[in-house]
């Protein structure tokens, strides 16, 4: 297997591996949490920066490096915000110490991709899905 084909299949697994979602708060089970926006803002993030990585990681397969940066802080994205909703829905006490890691690895994924979102609608989307989760996070205290 060569480096693209590597890449196309990693950017595969990622993609699905975002498949299982944590619950969202407008599910009837979780709508009486005392984290829900956070946990659908986490979820949301995750979701937006799976789709920013595997468009950017289609470009790497391509030879263009011009995303590499945007796929390394959606990858950082990513695992921050797995992290961030399991805390959430456990109600963990770590979630504030948490909550703060994944806004400074969303204010490096949203300064990103805004370099992006002018041509490439998955980079706004990212961004914008950044912001919200930071300041639902700063709700926390």
């Amino acid at each position: 297997m060569n480096r693209r084909e590597w890449l196309v299949a990693a950017g595969a697994v990622l993609a699905a591996s975002g498949a299982q979602a944590a619950p969202k708060a407008s599910d009837a089970h979780v709508h009486d949490m005392p984290n829900a926006g956070l946990l659908d803002a986490a979820g949301d993030c995750e979701k937006k920066s799976q789709a920013c990585l595997t468009h950017c990681l289609g470009m790497l397969s391509t030879g263009d490096t011009s995303m590499a940066a945007c796929a390394s802080t959606a990858r950082d994205t990513i695992a921050s915000a797995q992290a961030l909703q399991a805390l959430a829905a456990a109600g963990s006490k770590h979630l504030k110490s948490m909550a703060r890691t994944c806004t400074e690895i969303c204010r490096d994924c949203e300064a990103e991709c805004r370099k992006h979102q002018d041509k490439m609608q998955v980079c706004r989307e990212c961004a914008d899905a950044c912001a919200a989760m930071i300041k639902e996070a700063a709700k926390l205290g």
